[in-house]
């Protein structure tokens, strides 16, 4: 799983929002966006606990199963339904077509340390060969290029 940290800000200069007054519009939409057809078919989830949203600052964590080349504009979601579903509240804030400066604050995965056994291995291949499915163009090339590089390593044990 990859984990992006953002920190959200009102994108409008001199902003008079305040984000404490709209915890339940945001933890709404955040649900809202998590059950979608694109969240669920990617594999992404936007975490946000309402202890996390201040005045001026909103902080959440995207999590994919997929390393995102440009995490930010997952959150773009966010700003549609926000200011879809409310648009009486968060039009008025909206700056450049978003709602949010969003500031990736850091990034990790939890497959950096990660110790595979054999059984693992093995299982990981089959899947990768057989039973993957890709949702994206990058990830089918990155998972034909790791094909392609597994055969490599595996071509010198091959009996024929």
């Amino acid at each position: 799983m990859y984990y992006y940290n953002f920190k959200l800000t009102p994108s409008q200069p001199n902003s008079n929002v305040d984000f404490t007054k709209y915890k339940k519009e945001i933890l709404t939409a955040v649900n809202s966006v998590n059950n979608g057809i694109a969240f669920s078919r990617d594999g992404k989830n936007i975490q946000l606990d309402k202890d996390n949203i201040t005045e001026k600052e909103i902080l959440l964590t995207l999590t994919c199963k997929t390393p995102l080349e440009h995490a930010a504009r997952s959150l773009s979601a966010l700003t549609r339904n926000l200011t879809g579903n409310y648009p009486d509240i968060f039009s008025q804030f909206v700056f450049n077509k978003t709602l949010f400066r969003m500031d990736l604050i850091s990034q990790d995965s939890s497959f950096g340390d990660m110790e595979l056994s054999d059984t693992d291995l093995l299982k990981g291949i089959i899947d990768l060969l057989f039973t993957h499915t890709t949702t994206t163009k990058a990830e089918a090339d990155l998972r034909m290029k790791t094909i392609h590089e597994i055969k490599n390593l595996v071509k010198p044990y091959v009996k024929k």
